[in-house]
């Protein structure tokens, strides 16, 4: 496998096609952690709240992609959130890194009613290492005492969701500009272009009962000379504090989730994510994990909606 793959990337490296670089890595974890969708989500909470994220695909087989992300925000005054998020992703000889940071101003426009905005500056770093590469042309000048390839780019994205109650509306914008990276030596340039996206999502938590709450939430994704995509999930919450969920992408995956909220300090999360059509290239499953701890400003914050459903019962 790991052969095949080193084979694979040398070959589109020096033959110097120009291609498309991995878009952020497809998560999840948005479902307990909305920053990852849009940081715009920071400090709807009230808390601040920090998340480790861990994501294994192609489970058993050797050079799979593995991603992980630390991602958490900080109040910064009354409207004003502060926030960032790293994530590396490796599958096999490749290598992403992506790091932003974020600045997120809530404006109150209704009753219950809100809007907030999102700004951040974005890091990217791409990276091929050689050490353990087979080259069958050790003249190439694109590899000749060289152990890894690195290209980066810097970026910068926006973002704005309209929240009412219990509901969100939200687009978001991760890369703002077209990058180019690109590997030259001498005459030969090779080219790994970062495209540009737009995300669109919403969703509504609806009450059952006291004890239940179900939350559809839609996600679509644009991305230039690519398909888009969209995903759709139910989660089904108990009491706030422990949920499950089910995900659906129309590029044939589907993926069920567990967690809960523990302590009013600690999250946990974890998906289960499968194939659901044939033609699909990912050959086996995936699983991935969320660790979340909140530092309250309100232990006893309850929403306004639940807080109203409790007057109600005692009247």
């Amino acid at each position: 496998m790991r052969l095949r793959i080193s084979i694979i990337i040398l070959t589109i490296f020096i033959s110097s096609i120009e291609l498309s670089a991995q878009q952020l890595p497809n998560t999840t974890q948005y479902l307990v952690n909305r920053y990852l969708l849009s940081p715009s989500y920071a400090g709807q909470t009230d808390n601040t709240q920090v998340f480790l994220g861990y994501r294994y695909d192609w489970g058993g087989f050797e050079g799979a992609p593995k991603t992980t992300n630390v991602s958490g925000y900080v109040q910064a005054s009354e409207k004003v959130w502060i926030g960032a998020e790293i994530i590396a992703d490796k599958a096999d000889l490749y290598n992403n890194t992506y790091a932003k940071l974020s600045y997120t101003y809530q404006a109150n426009i209704g009753y219950e009613s809100n809007l907030y905005f999102g700004l951040w500056g974005s890091f990217f770093q791409n990276r091929i290492s050689l050490t353990d590469a087979v080259i069958y042309d050790m003249n190439d000048p694109l590899l000749k005492d060289k152990t890894e390839l690195t290209g980066f780019s810097l970026n910068a994205g926006a973002s704005a969701v309209f929240k009412w109650r219990e509901g969100h509306l939200g687009v978001s914008v991760p890369y703002l500009f077209q990058n180019k990276d690109i590997y030259a030596v001498s005459d030969v340039k090779n080219i790994v272009e970062l495209n540009q996206q737009v995300i669109g999502h919403i969703s509504y938590k609806f009450r059952i009962n006291y004890s239940l709450d179900i939350e559809p939430l839609i996600v679509y994704r644009w991305t230039k000379d690519f398909a888009s995509q969209t995903e759709v999930s139910a989660i089904l919450y108990y009491r706030e504090n422990y949920w499950g969920a089910a995900t659906y992408r129309d590029i044939g995956k589907a993926a069920i989730s567990v967690g809960g909220r523990f302590s009013n300090n600690f999250t946990l999360n974890y998906t289960f994510e499968f194939v659901t059509k044939k033609y699909i290239a990912q050959p086996s499953s995936t699983h991935e994990f969320t660790l979340g701890i909140a530092f309250q400003k309100n232990k006893n914050k309850v929403s306004k909606w639940r807080r109203n459903t409790r007057y109600n019962s005692r009247y």
